[in-house]
């Protein structure tokens, strides 16, 4: 899976915040490319943004 299958695998469904997240370069941040988060910071992504509820992870 390539890096930007790996994001549009997690980020996928519509919605803004989707979209950006997405669209960004995830490997040109501290928390490097979409692919290499462990399964808990990416099970914990799902969570946040499946949610009806205003979440917000630090």
């Amino acid at each position: 899976m390539t890096l930007a299958e790996a994001a549009a695998t997690l980020f996928r469904g519509t919605g803004e915040v989707r979209a950006l997240a997405r669209g960004l370069d995830w490997s040109a941040t501290p928390l490097g490319p979409v692919a290499a988060w462990p399964q808990s910071l990416r099970s914990t992504v799902r969570t946040l943004l499946s949610s009806q509820y205003p979440m917000i992870l630090t």
